[in-house]
């Protein structure tokens, strides 16, 4: 057991991190616990607390090389700070092109509303229900038309690929919530994450949700359809 230098909690040797960094300490293992020591490494990355984005007419707290966490994780994934639904009018579809026989032939159109039915087997409507008042977990309005921005969260026990048959679907959550959702389903979520409430609560609603429907079916298969003459309900 070490006591934590921050937190003054005694915690097993497994909760410090250990390398060589850390042979000249007491046990070989960091004074700070992995808790705290994150949290410092997060508020080192952010900088100070009244430093905002670069970015015109973002107001985020400034998280690395002048961009918030938001545009600094599109600058390093896509390349720009705008979405395609921002660049691009929502009623305005792209166009992709294949190559046949030497000519460019269209091939398809790409539209939220087919990439919903291939992916979650949930309709735009269905999509925009769950996304109007923004992420499910934290509130967060930022791209609520985007997929790249808003993400269809599922249960994984049901479909664990990145697909789902659609009953499954649990919300819409921001791309932060959803990896913070990851953790916290692995046990790996910082006890001092400050959505870990929410979180919690946004699950347990889905558990609510699951249970009242199952009482639901149970209930027609008793009552209206006992010899389940119908096979979809």
């Amino acid at each position: 057991m070490k006591k934590c230098n921050k937190c003054n909690q005694e915690k097993e040797l497994t909760e410090f991190y250990s390398s060589k960094t850390y042979q000249r300490y007491k046990n070989g293992v960091d004074h700070l616990c992995k808790n705290c020591r994150n949290g410092d490494t997060l508020k080192y990355h952010r900088g100070p607390a009244n430093v905002v984005c670069t970015v015109d007419g973002c107001e985020i707290r400034h998280y690395a090389k002048g961009y918030c966490r938001l545009h600094y994780d599109r600058i390093r994934n896509n390349g720009r700070i705008y979405t395609l639904r921002e660049v691009i009018p929502a009623d305005v579809e792209k166009l992709f092109y294949k190559e046949v026989n030497g000519k460019m032939q269209k091939a398809g159109i790409y539209s939220l509303e087919r990439r919903l039915e291939q992916k979650y087997n949930m309709t735009l409507e269905q999509y925009e229900f769950f996304a109007q008042h923004g992420c499910n977990v934290c509130g967060s309005e930022t791209g609520s038309r985007s997929e790249r921005n808003l993400h269809v969260d599922h249960d994984h026990k049901c479909c664990p690929g990145v697909n789902s048959c659609g009953e499954c679907v649990r919300g819409v959550v921001c791309g932060k919530c959803n990896t913070a959702i990851g953790y916290y389903e692995r046990g790996k979520l910082r006890d001092d994450y400050p959505n870990k409430a929410k979180i919690i609560k946004y699950l347990d609603d889905y558990e609510t949700r699951v249970k009242k429907l199952d009482n639901l079916r149970k209930w027609h298969d008793i009552i209206v359809d006992p010899e389940n003459k119908r096979q979809e309900w």
